[in-house]
């Protein structure tokens, strides 16, 4: 499981490897980041345990089948892309655009309980994973056992944000019935967290619709 950073930052992407000579970085998104370049949101490079303090500023940015291609200024060539790599990008959650209905950021669902609609505890979510369908939440129980939830039509599920600072937000669900018996797995049998990439990554906690150290190449 991954580290979040310190409020009241938001992970919205990490930065991978070189893309050309010119300085262009692979990103992987954890928001929608078109919305987020679009929109000129401030954002910086964290790497934990520190604080959030360099700036990063676009100069152009074309998505990919799998990532983004980025130029930030400052990174001039292939060389300078190694003081940025693997590092996350964050955004202040003020910053942020809204979310859509039924639309959440990842890290809004990361660490949150999981319950059933009548409230009984299920477990944790302790990672998300991308298939070219739907996001499917990692969820670790009490006794340490695993099982994955698709976000699928199959499952009703709701987020409910904590109204108390510090407090992890909730997602009840309706699982049909055997689902977590069938979805349980061994740790070492866990998703690649490669399939996290994609095109969105606002993950969708509703019936209609739609973290983790390693780094990407």
């Amino acid at each position: 499981m991954r580290t979040n950073p310190p409020d009241p930052w938001v992970i919205v992407g990490r930065i991978g490897k070189a893309h050309g000579l010119d300085g262009s970085v692979r990103v992987w998104p954890e928001a929608d980041l078109g919305e987020i370049f679009e929109n000129l949101v401030p954002l910086k490079l964290w790497f934990p345990p520190k604080d959030p303090s360099q700036e990063l500023i676009l100069i152009s940015a074309r998505e990919t089948s799998d990532a983004w291609v980025v130029l930030w200024e400052g990174i001039e060539d292939r060389e300078a892309t190694q003081s940025i790599r693997n590092g996350w990008i964050v955004s202040r959650r003020e910053d942020l655009p809204e979310t859509g209905e039924g639309v959440a950021y990842w890290d809004d669902l990361l660490g949150a309980r999981v319950e059933s609609m009548e409230g009984a505890p299920l477990g944790i979510v302790i990672e998300i994973h991308e298939t070219p369908s739907n996001a499917v939440l990692e969820v670790e129980r009490e006794d340490g056992g695993r099982f994955l939830i698709p976000l699928s039509e199959q499952v009703d599920a709701d987020l409910v944000l904590a109204t108390i600072k510090g407090e992890p937000n909730s997602v009840r669900v309706h699982l049909p019935e055997g689902m977590m018996e069938a979805t349980m797995i061994d740790p070492s049998e866990r998703p690649r967290k490669r399939d996290r990439r994609g095109k969105s990554r606002k993950g969708s906690p509703t019936s209609s619709e739609e973290s983790r150290q390693t780094p990407p190449e």
